[in-house]
């Protein structure tokens, strides 16, 4: 009479079983692709960014940080732990340096975890602007002819023979009407007369004729409506 025994598959299938818990157990994120995203896409230094991400491990250590498009992941800026957290929303501040930047996301810093990224977030550009922008303004924008046009203007170069001129729309830059030199205003306004044609013009502004600026301009104003109706 054979003896009672218990089948080799019954003890190997929960043994299995308790195997792929353990290993599900150690790898919290498993089976979850890490992501980034930041928002917006263009700043300027010092703007909040707001950064959302999902996936993580769910280290206590796991960390994400802000990084120059080109630097090594050794080359970091400012930088968070995420403590434990598999999801969730930071917030950045823009550098004070224009460029292209993107955030990466590590893996359990304090249990060797190293410099191995394991997501990175799309680019966000930090724009620089000028500090005195070069601009012309016009007003009135509709105006009759012979009327007075005034022509304000910001951050010229500061050069005596930087110089506007009105120009009928599309015309070359060397086929100026009237024209002032700015004798080295950096801002300021000047008065023209509006032409006795009907047309749509402009005023452009160039930079140090008698230092060989030529016809380059470096600032153009929103266009004025010359005619004997200005309803």
């Amino acid at each position: 009479m054979r003896s009672k025994g218990i089948a080799y598959s019954e003890i190997v299938r929960p043994l299995l079983t308790i195997a792929v818990l353990l290993i599900a157990a150690s790898s919290p994120a498993m089976g979850e692709e890490a992501t980034i995203y930041a928002s917006p896409v263009v700043a300027s230094p010092g703007d909040e960014i707001a950064v959302s991400y999902s996936g993580a491990a769910g280290f206590e250590s796991d960390w994400i940080a802000i990084y120059s498009v080109e630097a090594a992941n050794e080359d970091y800026g400012e930088w968070y732990y995420l403590r434990g957290a598999k999801s969730g929303n930071l917030t950045f501040t823009a550098p004070g340096e224009g460029g292209r930047y993107e955030f990466r996301m590590f893996e359990n810093w304090a249990g060797g975890g190293g410099y191995n990224d394991i997501a990175r977030s799309n680019v966000v550009t930090v724009e620089i602007e000028p500090v005195n922008p070069v601009k012309i303004t016009a007003s009135p924008l509709r105006v009759a002819p012979g009327g007075e046009i005034t022509v304000g203007y910001s951050g010229a170069p500061g050069f005596e023979t930087d110089w506007i001129a009105i120009y009928k729309a599309g015309a070359a830059n060397e086929e100026y009407g009237q024209w002032h030199y700015l004798r080295g205003e950096t801002s300021g306004t000047l008065a023209f007369t509006a032409p006795g044609e009907d047309g749509e013009y402009e005023f452009r502004m160039f930079e140090n004729w008698a230092g060989g600026g030529g016809f380059s301009e470096i600032a153009r104003s929103e266009m004025v409506y010359v005619g004997t109706s200005t309803a």
